[in-house]
């Protein structure tokens, strides 16, 4: 059977039986498959790469950082006291973030407001680094 254009003549496929419309389409279909098959495993592997990341990086951080955060600095960042920026508040560490490290490490060893120098303990600069990107690493 053929279905027939204004006029009379015969319409050009897909429209007449004569390949089928699926041998007509398929070459299309497949193309757009592959593509599809292309940009899912994009996705996938993206994923994958951002887990890997996320994860190296949390076990990157000093276990000295997070012991020196729970002995010292914790009285003060847990709750916000004196305006101390708490733990995981992503907003109030964001500018303090943003500064850099050596900013973050000035006020550390220095002091601010009500913070006492190195937070009011005995570490060294490597170990108070350590604390400072532990608290960084959880309030990304």
């Amino acid at each position: 059977m053929q279905i027939a254009r204004p006029g009379g003549q015969p319409a050009k496929w897909p429209y007449n039986s004569d390949p089928p419309l699926a041998d007509w389409l398929a070459p299309d279909m497949e193309m757009k498959m592959l593509k599809l098959a292309r940009v899912a495993l994009a996705l996938v592997f993206g994923a994958g790469l951002a887990s890997v990341a996320a994860t190296a990086a949390a076990q990157t951080v000093n276990p000295a950082g997070e012991k020196l955060y729970k002995t010292a600095c914790i009285a003060c960042h847990s709750t916000g006291v004196a305006k101390a920026p708490k733990l995981g508040d992503k907003n109030a560490w964001a500018p303090l973030i943003a500064s850099g490290m050596d900013a973050m490490m000035e006020i550390a060893v220095k002091g601010k407001g009500a913070m006492p120098p190195r937070g009011a303990s005995s570490a060294d600069d490597a170990t108070l680094q350590a604390a400072v990107e532990y608290m960084v690493q959880a309030s990304r």
